[in-house]
């Protein structure tokens, strides 16, 4: 599936690139961690037997790529192992691959994660899980936190996500579209692929119209388009109260909206929204909306957990994209420490770590609200523990909260 696009990769290669965590080194200060989870001193640095944890996410294609998603967990990864004591005081080991955003290429991804017999794999957006999401259930290896587009990936006996991702952004945008916009009609823009036409239809029409207010209209760009004006100007033809834009590269969809001086309102997802895609992008995404999945600094400045954040970036990955999937890849390392942290390093198997996962009730969440994966929070979604999303908008240069954090079960409303 694609979401907003704020690279430029034009890799066409199916092969999966392989790598692995690097050598360790001393992360930023001392550490408050994850909303009211444990204080830890500094400078306890993990020894002995790794434990390993795989992620993927896809990277190098034209069609969607999350490459921070990897960047954040690796810079999460140093922290942990070097001022956290790592989890039960053994290291993390992360061994990562990136996809192409195709079943094969998620497949072959997969397969080298599995040769490295890791104890989790942190799952990336890949809408190949579509079809591949069975051949990972089999292995029985849980899948935690990271960030999915799926359904298969929402349903699945094996997953526990920190965030519904798709199922959480998508009817949020039409839900704010709706209710903080006061939106009857709306158009959906997109590149011309199936996995958005899947999207749309699940993610979007279902919630719109379950509101009582039509399925947005369908604007389809050609794969490839780096002029979106025509797009967009087919969009304001039908006359829409918002546009929902969110299988589009970042800065053509800026140029096209602002070209057109139009005064319809855009919803974007966060991926858009990050400081150096707005900074790039300057007055053109003035106006725009942006949903919200995980604490940013631009509208949570004072939260510990982004203050740690950022704090370990700056010192880790300091030229990483700061969006949704960079974020969500630092909050489920530190998630996965601090669950799993007090536990006998000796018991933990995918059997014990899932059922660890499945337990929980209001656990506090890294850069997020409380997950409770005993009570999900929609009840044909099992996969997801938690699902908020919150609205804001960028304005002469600043981004200023509009909503605060939304349940899941309500951005669904009775579609859910």
């Amino acid at each position: 599936m694609t979401l907003v696009a704020c690279g430029d990769d034009d890799s066409d290669s199916d092969a999966a690139d392989t790598t692995s965590a690097g050598a360790a080194t001393t992360a930023a200060g001392a550490a408050t961690t994850a909303g009211g989870a444990a204080t830890t001193a500094a400078g306890e640095q993990a020894t002995g037997e790794p434990i390993v944890i795989g992620i993927y996410t896809p990277a190098d294609n034209q069609s969607f790529t999350a490459p921070e998603l990897i960047d954040g967990a690796e810079a999460a990864v140093e922290y942990v192992n070097n001022q956290l004591g790592g989890i039960g005081g053994r290291p993390i080991q992360l061994e990562s691959c990136t996809t192409d955003y195709t079943p094969p290429g998620l497949t072959a991804c997969v397969n080298e994660l599995f040769q490295k017999d890791p104890l989790i794999i942190i799952p990336g957006p890949d809408a190949g899980a579509l079809s591949v999401q069975p051949t990972i259930d089999a292995t029985g290896i849980p899948l935690i936190g990271g960030a999915s587009f799926t359904p298969p990936e929402y349903t699945s006996p094996t997953r526990a996500l920190f965030n519904g991702w798709s199922a959480s952004l998508f009817p949020a945008m039409v839900h704010f579209a709706i209710s903080e916009l006061q939106a009857t009609n709306l158009a959906a823009l997109a590149l011309d692929l199936p996995s958005n036409a899947f999207i749309r239809a699940l993610f979007m029409d279902a919630p719109a119209t379950a509101a009582g207010i039509p399925a947005p209209t369908p604007v389809n760009a050609p794969v490839g388009s780096a002029d979106l004006t025509a797009t967009f100007a087919a969009a304001l033809d039908t006359n829409p109260d918002a546009l929902l834009a969110y299988g589009l590269p970042c800065q053509p969809a800026f140029q096209a909206y602002s070209s057109l001086g139009t005064d319809v309102p855009m919803i974007m997802p966060d991926n858009c929204g990050d400081p150096d895609t707005l900074a790039a992008a300057g007055d053109a995404a003035d106006g725009v909306y942006f949903v919200g999945l995980y604490k940013g600094v631009e509208v949570f400045p004072d939260d510990p957990d982004v203050v740690l954040y950022n704090e370990v970036m700056a010192e880790e990955a300091p030229d990483v994209a700061d969006t949704d999937f960079s974020r969500g890849g630092f909050g489920t390392i530190m998630n996965i420490h601090e669950l799993l942290d007090d536990m006998d390093p000796a018991s933990l198997t995918h059997e014990s770590v899932l059922a660890a996962f499945k337990a929980t009730a209001d656990q506090p969440s890294f850069l997020n609200v409380p997950y409770s994966c005993s009570a999900p929070p929609v009840a044909n979604l099992p996969g997801i523990c938690a699902g908020s999303a919150y609205l804001v908008q960028f304005v002469d240069g600043t981004v200023t909260k509009l909503s605060d954090y939304v349940a899941m079960d309500t951005l669904w409303g009775a579609a859910g």
